[in-house]
């Protein structure tokens, strides 16, 4: 399965804890709660469009691939925007990718396969592109 998440990645924040009743509690910020939602329905828009047909086994081990796709920033001479977008200079920037990884994968739990520990080969990437988008590609081992 191969899909794509328009728009700026969005890294994984931390939780924000407080107490209630002398319990404390974990409370996921707002941004991070949207954009898994996002993944989730960028992933169930490719799996309809798809006839709903999976290529892959969501309960077997999976490898997947996050190719995440920055667009240059505008302050930038053309010349630095053209290096960028042949992958000479390379995307170094935040957000750091190890938190879009998490917020990818978290908001794929229990729609593209059972839980994330089943995960077991990951490649990620950042780069410069025209638009900013993330490519999911998620396969069996």
């Amino acid at each position: 399965m191969i899909f794509e998440v328009p728009g700026e990645a969005k890294a994984k924040q931390r939780p924000k804890f407080s107490t209630f009743g002398g319990h404390v509690r974990a409370i996921t910020p707002k941004q991070t709660v949207e954009y898994e939602h996002w993944v989730k329905l960028c992933y169930n828009n490719e799996f309809i469009r798809s006839g709903c047909q999976l290529d892959y086994d969501k309960t077997q081990p999976i490898e997947m691939k996050i190719e995440v796709y920055f667009t240059p920033p505008t302050s930038v001479s053309k010349k630095k925007t053209d290096a960028m977008l042949q992958d000479v200079i390379k995307h170094t920037k935040k957000p750091d990718l190890d938190n879009i990884i998490k917020c990818i994968t978290d908001g794929l739990n229990r729609v593209a396969y059972d839980d994330d520990k089943q995960i077991v080969s990951l490649i990620a990437t950042k780069k410069y592109a025209q638009n900013s988008y993330v490519k999911v590609t998620i396969v069996n081992c």
